[in-house]
């Protein structure tokens, strides 16, 4: 019998929003462990959403309930974890588990989520240098600057929904990328609290230990680098910014990353 694991933490994010940095950090502390992104969960969770809205009436003559679904569930996502011989509390960091933080909280109601946003105009630089293909295509969001304006608008006001919906000030935490690599004993004292870990230098010097996964993230042997704040200034066109500023600045505004739509004339 596959024991269940306890208090899981999924890190949410946009792609290329410093989701791999902060699960490397967290994979050093003494009393949590990350591993690759296990991929999944997208697919577990559609299949979840089928059953209980469509099938799971007609389970009902067997005594079966959405209790016993997400029971069911549970376990089968422990199980994959549990192959790994996981010693510690499991911190899953696939970015996308942003698109799941609804369905993953009635499976694991113990889960806690954090949420690292990055500004838009970052995001989209990296993503569009990724050349990412995952269907044979190339992945919208790394086509071009409309196409990951989109995407990080779409991602971000979708998961701030679930949020209020599903989750609560003790599930759910939401801090800034920026914040962490500019303050990052501050952030990560703070995002331990929340996870009710004490705090432990080595998430500082995460890039000093051995971790379970491998990553195409570089990691720097002297501590945070802070070379990819605003790369949007050194990329991005005139034109470019209007483009985005059209589809993103009320977003950029809300999450205070600028004042207004002035900064297109930076």
């Amino acid at each position: 019998m596959t024991d269940d694991i306890k208090r899981p933490v999924f890190i949410c994010g946009t792609g290329r929003s410093g989701t791999t940095l902060l699960a490397l950090m967290l994979d050093s502390h003494p009393k949590l462990i990350s591993g690759p992104e296990i991929k999944i969960l997208q697919p577990t969770a559609d299949l979840w959403w089928r059953i209980q809205d469509d099938l799971l009436k007609f389970l009902a003559p067997y005594n079966y309930d959405l209790n016993d679904l997400n029971s069911s569930f549970r376990v089968l996502l422990s199980s994959f974890f549990n192959k790994r011989n996981f010693q510690g509390r499991v911190v899953e960091q696939t970015p996308l588990n942003l698109e799941t933080m609804g369905i993953l909280s009635n499976i694991f109601p113990d889960a806690q989520f954090i949420h690292l946003i990055r500004d838009g105009r970052d995001v989209a630089c990296s993503l569009k240098s990724q050349h990412w293909d995952f269907t044979g295509a190339p992945y919208d969001p790394t086509e071009n600057f409309t196409n990951a304006a989109t995407y990080w608008v779409e991602l971000i006001r979708r998961a701030k929904e679930v949020a209020r919906t599903y989750l609560n000030d003790a599930t759910y935490y939401e801090f800034r990328y920026e914040k962490l690599v500019s303050e990052p004993e501050l952030e990560m004292t703070k995002l331990l609290e929340f996870l009710g870990e004490p705090y432990d230098e080595s998430v500082i010097k995460y890039y000093e230990y051995e971790h379970t996964f491998s990553t195409n993230t570089k990691i720097p042997q002297d501590g945070i680098y802070k070379s990819a704040l605003s790369r949007w200034k050194k990329e991005f066109t005139k034109s470019d910014a209007e483009m985005f500023d059209t589809i993103a600045g009320e977003l950029l505004i809300e999450l205070d990353y600028e004042k207004d739509h002035s900064w297109v004339n930076f």
